[in-house]
């Protein structure tokens, strides 16, 4: 499989060994188990959603992590598609991090 972003790739490594920690053996990734997304301020949309993200990348363009979050969504990671979601004209940070039930918040309002 031949990544188009190299971004994509360090997103899905760092959820891998993440997943791989906690659930001691395994043998493949669950993305669905993890939320990506984009932002112009990854200190605070780490507080909005109450975690700690494994992996946040400047990618310098809006465009740009918006392609990847996209990209991830297609591999199965949840991606909050709501009305009003996906950062700002000027987000250009892609992040992902483990959704734990009950302490992690997925929608969050516009930012």
């Amino acid at each position: 499989m031949i990544l188009l972003f190299p971004e994509i790739s360090l997103l899905c490594k760092a959820a891998k060994r993440d997943f791989e920690l906690i659930s001691g053996l395994v043998d493949r990734l669950k993305p669905a188990y993890y939320y990506c997304g984009i932002t112009n301020d990854p200190t605070r949309r780490e507080s909005e959603h109450n975690a700690k993200f494994l992996e946040c990348i400047d990618t310098h363009s809006r465009d740009r992590a918006s392609r990847i979050e996209k990209t991830m969504e297609g591999l199965g990671f949840d991606t909050g598609r709501k009305s009003g979601n996906g950062g700002t004209k000027d987000s250009s940070y892609i992040y992902v991090y483990r959704k734990i039930k009950g302490k992690t918040i997925e929608i969050i309002k516009k930012e």
